[in-house]
C-alpha cells in the first residue's frame, strides 16, 4: 500500500471515530440534560399518551445507545477511506444532520417519548430514514475496488439501513397507529420484543445483498463488453 493512501485510511478512522465520539457524548450529555430540563419544568404531560410505545425498550435503548454512533462513525470512515469523495459536500451534510437528530431521537426513547407527542417524534423518524436512506444510496454508488473498503461499504450499508432507515421506519408504524387510533397501548405491547430488531436485521442484510448484487452485475456486464 503506498504511503498516502496509508495516511487517507488512517486518517479516516481517526475522523470515524471523532465523529463516532461526538455522537455518543451527544446521547450521553443531551440525555442528561433533558431529563434535568423535563423533570425540573414539569414537562412530563405527554406521559399517558406515548408511553411505553417503543417495543422492547430496554434491549433497543442500549443498542441505540451504542449503535447510532457507531453507524454514523463507519459512515465517515468510509466516504473519506479513499479520500474526499466526488458526493463529499451532500455526504458531510447527511452526516452531520445524522450524528445530530439520531442522537435527539435516542433521549426521546430513552425519555419514554416524554420530550415530544407522537407526531413530532414521528417527523423527527421520517427525517432521520430519508437521510439514512439518501445516505445509503449515495454509498452504494461510490465505486470501490478493494477488499477492505468492499467491506466497509457492506457494514455501513447494513448498520445505517438496520438503525437508521428500517428501526425509525418501524417505530413510525407503531407511533402512527396509535396517533390514528387503530391500535392502543395494550395492542402495542402484545407486539412480540424480538420482532423491532429482526425487522431492521433482515431489513440491513436485504440492502448489503442488494449492493453485492448489482456490483456483481456490473462487474459481469463490464467484463461481457
Amino acid at each position: 500500500m503506498k504511503q498516502s493512501h496509508l495516511f487517507t485510511r488512517l486518517a479516516a478512522i481517526v475522523g470515524g471515530a471523532i465523529v463516532y465520539c461526538l455522537a455518543l457524548a451527544i446521547n450521553e450529555i443531551g440525555t442528561d440534560v433533558f431529563t434535568d430540563h423535563l423533570q425540573m419544568a414539569g414537562h412530563w404531560a405527554h406521559w399517558s399518551e406515548n408511553w411505553p410505545l417503543v417495543v422492547d425498550y430496554d434491549r433497543i435503548a442500549g443498542i441505540f445507545y451504542w449503535g447510532y454512533p457507531a453507524c454514523v462513525g463507519l459512515m465517515a470512515t468510509f466516504i473519506f477511506w479513499n479520500g474526499w469523495p466526488s458526493e463529499g459536500a451532500r455526504l458531510i451534510i447527511y452526516l452531520l444532520i445524522l450524528g445530530v437528530i439520531g442522537p435527539l431521537t435516542y433521549i426521546n426513547y430513552l425519555q419514554s417519548d416524554q420530550w415530544v407527542n407522537l407526531w413530532t417524534q414521528s417527523i423527527f423518524n421520517l427525517f432521520v430514514a430519508f437521510c439514512g436512506y439518501s445516505a445509503v444510496i449515495t454509498i452504494r454508488n461510490i465505486r470501490v475496488t478493494a477488499a477492505d473498503a468492499l467491506a466497509l461499504q457492506s457494514l455501513t450499508v447494513l448498520m445505517i439501513t438496520s438503525l437508521l432507515v428500517a428501526l425509525p421506519l418501524f417505530y413510525t408504524g407503531i407511533f402512527l397507529a396509535v396517533a390514528f387510533k387503530l391500535m392502543d397501548h395494550q395492542q402495542v405491547q402484545l407486539i412480540n420484543k424480538h420482532v423491532p430488531l429482526a425487522v431492521a436485521g433482515a431489513a440491513g442484510i436485504v440492502a448489503v445483498l442488494l449492493t453485492n448484487l448489482d456490483k456483481l452485475r456490473s462487474a459481469k456486464s463490464g467484463s461481457s463488453e
